[in-house]
Order: C-alpha cells, then sequence, then structure tokens
C-alpha cells in the first residue's frame, strides 16, 4: 500500500492506469473507493494514470482530530506530497465537494504544478449561509454517533446510499474537526483572477452548497467555465455519471497532451 506523508500525517493512494496524471479527490465522508464504485476509474484509467488519494480524516490516511489540520491549504499540501511521492512533476485534478475545494485551494498555491482542474460542486467563495447551517447540524450529529448518522443518511436516501457506510462507519472526531473547520472558510476567488491553467467547474442547479456561489465565482476566474446541471441536487451530481462523464471528456480532449508529466 502506498503512502505519502505531510509533516506527520501519513497519505493513503492508490495508482491505476497509463497515460498523463491525474489526481482524484474525494468528497466529505467518501474515501478512494467511491471513484471505483461510481465507475470513474474504469473510465478514466484508460488514457489517464490515476493518483487516487484518501484524505486526511477518511478511509486509510492518518485521521488528526484537531481542527486546525482540516485546513484547505494544508489539504492542498497533501495532494502536493502525493504527487511527489509517486514521483508526479505535473498532473490533472478532478475534484468533486470536498475534493473540489482542495483542487481550487491548489490552483492558488500551486498552479504551475497542474495541466487542467475540474472542479465538481465546489466554490471558490465562503462557505453560503445554507452550508453552515449544515455544518452545525452535522456537528450536533456527530457528536451523538453512529446512529444518528444513520438517521441522517436514511432522510436524505437515495442521495445518500452509495455513500453510507463510509459516513456510519468513519471517524466521526475527525469528521467533526473538518465540519468545525468547513463554518469559516476563506473566500479565495480573488486569488484566482489570474489563472492561467485550463479549469472546468460545474454543479448541480438544485444544490444551494455551491451552484450560484461557484457561478458568481466563475465569472473573476479567466480560465475558467461552469456548466449548470439542470435538476440535480449536491451528491446526485457525483452519482449521475451519464451526464458527467461526456462534459469531461469533452473538456480533456481539449488540454494538450505532448508533454511528459513524470519526472
Amino acid at each position: 500500500m502506498p503512502y505519502a506523508s505531510n509533516g506527520e500525517t501519513r497519505l493513503y493512494y492508490e495508482v491505476e492506469g497509463k497515460g498523463p496524471p491525474m489526481v482524484l479527490s474525494h468528497e466529505f465522508m467518501m474515501d478512494t473507493t467511491s471513484w471505483y464504485d461510481l465507475g470513474y476509474v474504469a473510465e478514466l484509467k484508460p488514457a489517464y494514470t490515476l493518483l487516487i488519494m484518501d484524505a486526511r480524516g477518511h478511509g486509510a490516511s492518518d485521521k488528526p482530530h484537531d481542527v486546525p489540520d482540516y485546513n484547505d491549504k494544508t489539504m492542498a499540501a497533501d495532494v502536493l506530497s502525493v504527487m511527489s511521492s509517486a514521483g508526479v512533476d505535473s498532473a490533472h485534478f478532478f475534484g468533486f465537494s470536498m475534493g473540489g475545494r482542495t483542487g481550487l485551494e491548489l490552483a492558488v498555491i500551486a498552479p504551475d504544478r497542474f495541466r487542467s482542474f475540474i472542479i465538481a460542486s465546489a466554490t471558490p467563495g465562503p462557505r453560503t449561509d445554507v452550508g453552515k447551517k449544515s455544518d452545525i447540524r452535522r456537528i450536533e450529529m456527530f457528536q451523538e454517533g453512529p446512529k444518528a448518522v444513520a438517521v441522517a443518511m436514511d432522510k436524505l436516501s437515495p442521495e445518500m446510499d452509495p455513500y453510507r457506510i463510509q459516513a456510519i462507519e468513519g471517524d466521526l472526531e475527525a469528521y467533526l474537526a473538518k465540519t468545525r473547520s468547513n463554518i469559516d472558510r476563506a473566500d479565495i476567488t480573488s486569488e484566482l483572477s489570474n489563472l492561467k491553467v485550463p479549469c472546468l467547474m460545474y454543479a448541480g442547479k438544485s444544490d444551494p452548497l455551491s451552484h450560484d456561489s461557484a457561478l458568481k465565482a466563475v465569472r473573476e476566474i479567466p480560465s475558467a467555465r461552469f456548466i449548470s446541471l439542470p435538476g440535480l441536487k449536491h451528491m446526485y451530481t457525483f452519482g449521475r455519471t451519464d451526464i458527467v462523464f461526456p462534459i469531461v471528456r469533452k473538456f480533456l480532449e481539449g488540454i494538450p497532451q505532448g508533454q511528459a508529466l513524470i519526472t
């Protein structure tokens, strides 16, 4: 099992496929298995060498319980650590929700390490009002324990069905720390005003956590384009691969692939 380290935190990742490298960065309360289960790995690995990583606090990666450990820029640095461990100098990036926010942070701190960004259901803006209310409910839920998490999953079913096991069986203290870190998340939109790396952003039209905020922000990011997915809520945007895959495929086809990316 390959691991990278960022300071004292060990980060688990898997490598699949062949071709130019691409980092896959998952959503909150998910892990590497989500990319497999929903078909992303099978779709992408014929053309890309995939670095599929467990974010800190998730899966087989270390799970610190202190709120400062889940700062967005720290989690972005985790990705750079995985890339360095794998001998990858430059890569494409594909992140969903929490993973998408990590990608936007990378676009600020290390744009030269990336060939493109695919940002799904995430925004460079601050936490929305709906997001903050959700965070408050999550904090109460995690403090109550696994049974409360299971009840919440049942209420959201079938939107959350594919992610039920990871949510219920995850480290709730780590989830709690990450949620508390989210509430006061900074607005980094202005720091992306000179981004030159091609960036695709998309979100479900019925997603109050990211859609309108991302649509507003993309107007200030010169290399970004935004696609609205009608009728989709937040988590459905990951599961509806029949809609997502053609959009992603078309975007990637427009990115030059000539440069060697692995050192």
